[in-house]
């Protein structure tokens, strides 16, 4: 017993070990402004709690509607994205934190987290900080000589390739009918028409159009009028689609970055 004891902490101490390394390779965490399992941005201020206990254990953490730094804007690799996963019982509210990188493999997963409130907030918000003691067992700090998220980890595309075979690459994805991106934890089509793109949501398999993605004068510029969506977007060296729009709260400029799949 002794003997399956120690070989069990052994392997629990080293997966902890790799989680922690993988996670402080990264330097930036996204946080969508809407979970799957809620119905509406930022309820009960989910988004912005987990937003701020990211930050409180030394991560960068954005989400989806702030500025984000030059770097993510290019390349989104830098960054982590953040789920919150919601497995409640009759009793017990349960929620668990997920990052995932930018191929949607993931990374880290937390303990299941859980609160006995039966008020939604205060259960979610209980069951949230519970999850996050092993996020803060990580005890973060960014690995600056790592080499995730830089130009020779990015899609496919390395730092060994000049620009003109990143403009083949380009050429080649500006061809197909259909773009697939991921923003905000939703995936994103952007069908290819005469006037530029249809831009369709993709909800588990259902297609939905909510809006259009315009061709403009100045070429490498688009009119984005979708939903709430509506801007003047253009597409990064990588392809991820950069939305640049006025919050309609604080009236600031934000940027939205669709992340090519």
């Amino acid at each position: 017993m002794r003997i399956v004891f120690i070989l069990l902490f052994v392997v629990l101490f080293s997966t902890k070990v790799s989680s922690q390394n993988k996670v402080n390779d990264y330097e930036y965490i996204i946080v969508p402004e809407r979970f799957d399992f809620l119905d509406a941005d930022d309820k009960y201020e989910l988004n912005s709690l987990t937003k701020f206990l990211f930050k409180k254990h030394g991560f960068k953490a954005f989400k989806g509607t702030d500025s984000y730094p030059d770097d993510l804007m290019k390349n989104s690799c830098k960054g982590l994205k953040v789920s919150v996963l919601k497995s409640s019982s009759l009793f017990l509210t349960k929620l668990e934190i997920s990052l995932k990188d930018c191929n949607d493999i993931e990374i880290f997963k937390s303990s299941v987290g859980k609160s006995k409130e039966k008020d939604y907030r205060k259960a979610y918000h209980q069951a949230l900080r519970n999850a996050f003691e092993d996020i803060k067992a990580l005890n973060y700090k960014f690995n600056e000589n790592n080499k995730i998220g830089n130009s020779d980890i990015n899609k496919g595309i390395t730092k060994e390739k000049n620009s003109s075979e990143i403009s083949v690459d380009k050429a080649s994805v500006i061809g197909n009918e259909k773009l697939s991106y991921v923003f905000s934890d939703i995936n994103y089509i952007m069908k290819k028409e005469t006037y530029g793109y249809e831009l369709i949501k993709n909800e588990k398999g259902i297609e939905i159009s909510i809006g259009k993605i315009y061709k403009s004068n100045k070429g490498d510029v688009f009119i984005v009028k979708a939903e709430k969506l509506n801007g003047l977007g253009y597409f990064d060296e990588f392809y991820n689609f950069i939305l640049e729009r006025i919050n309609p709260v604080t009236d600031q400029l934000i940027k939205d970055v669709f992340a090519r799949e």
